[in-house]
């Protein structure tokens, strides 16, 4: 007996609109949909800034920029022609504490153009945060979680986005082993 995978597409347009705020991101949230120049979001891994600054980008139309997939010197001429340009531009990078950088070395050019810009911060996750942050990811993807799953699994968990990444892959890792299982079963009893 064959099994074959039906093709699922979670990803569309409901889960794209579905951007929770909470007190980690309301404030970030506020200035990327009222700004006007270049903007710099940054924020904690995982935490969803690519999610939101492709939500604002198709809302917009503005560009984005993966500051951790440039080079310095295209991230100067980048910036330098959108100066010259004006309108919305949305630069997006992981930060480490005090220091805005990219998860390396940043020449003092690129760090004084990165911190010239108005900055949307997402904050570290927060309590109120967690449960519906938990209950979308593991949505998206199709799992449909008890609240009584969740709210076990949430007092054992970091208080982090990677947290929450890794608690979903886990999941997932849980899940293609059942079914491997599954069909192993089946397929030798049936």
């Amino acid at each position: 007996m064959n099994f074959s995978q039906i093709p699922l597409n979670l990803w569309n347009e409901s889960y794209e609109n579905e951007w929770i705020i909470g007190q980690s991101n309301e404030l970030a949230t506020e200035v990327l949909l009222n700004a006007s120049e270049q903007i710099f979001l940054c924020g904690p891994r995982f935490c969803g800034k690519k999610h939101i600054g492709l939500k604002i980008s198709k809302q917009s139309g503005c560009k984005i920029f993966l500051v951790n997939l440039m080079s310095d010197a295209k991230i100067i001429a980048e910036y330098d022609a959108q100066k010259a340009i004006g309108g919305k531009v949305i630069w997006i990078a992981d930060y480490i504490t005090n220091v805005y950088q990219t998860g390396r070395s940043v020449s003092k050019d690129v760090a004084s153009r990165l911190n010239s810009m108005q900055r949307a911060e997402i904050f570290e996750l927060t309590e109120d945060m967690l449960f519906p942050l938990l209950n979308q990811r593991l949505a998206s993807l199709g799992f449909v979680v008890r609240n009584e799953i969740i709210n076990y699994c949430i007092p054992r968990m970091q208080l982090t986005y990677e947290a929450v990444e890794k608690s979903v892959a886990y999941i997932k890792k849980m899940n293609r082993v059942s079914l491997k299982d599954f069909k192993e079963f089946f397929e030798h009893n049936f």
